[in-house]
């Protein structure tokens, strides 16, 4: 993680993805009266971590929606697909990330848990434009360092067409 993001805001996220304390609807109502534990975004199953970003069906349509990005316009990428491995723990043994990758996966997890947050739907477009933020915020940053260019490069296309 220390690689992927100087954020020290999705750091705290990822955080505490990994030590089972991010705030969930479950979680909080253990604790609140009058709180719902279903899900923000379906309703129906209990909001732990993993079901909230990983098992819920809108949530499941957004990864499937970044997968399709991501095979269609990086050419890079072969039949990408997201695991639950790889969206939880940033890691998955049959999956091979690069810098950009795991940004985008960690980008996607807080993007949804902003969205549950203030109980507005998923979109594919705003989690573009908050990448291509994240990328413009970088590129000051990096002076636009050959690495940085050569980090970015194979993802650029994802911005293309969609962004106005």
């Amino acid at each position: 993680m220390k690689n992927t993001t100087y954020d020290t805001k999705l750091r705290w996220f990822q955080f505490r993805i990994l030590h089972y304390i991010l705030t969930t609807n479950r979680s909080v109502s253990k604790y609140k009266d009058g709180q719902d534990g279903r899900c923000s975004f379906c309703g129906a199953h209990s909001e732990t971590i993993l079901h909230l970003l990983w098992k819920c069906k809108y949530v499941q349509c957004f990864w499937n929606e970044i997968a399709l990005l991501i095979n269609r316009k990086c050419v890079h990428s072969h039949n990408f697909t997201f695991t639950q491995s790889l969206v939880i723990f940033g890691k998955c043994n049959k999956i091979t990330t690069d810098k950009i990758c795991d940004l985008i996966i960690l980008l996607a997890k807080f993007i949804i848990y902003r969205s549950k947050l203030q109980n507005k739907p998923l979109y594919l477009n705003i989690f573009i434009k908050e990448l291509y933020r994240r990328y413009t915020i970088e590129k000051v940053i990096s002076k636009n360092s050959k690495k940085f260019i050569n980090d970015w490069t194979p993802y650029l296309a994802l911005f293309k067409g969609i962004l106005v």
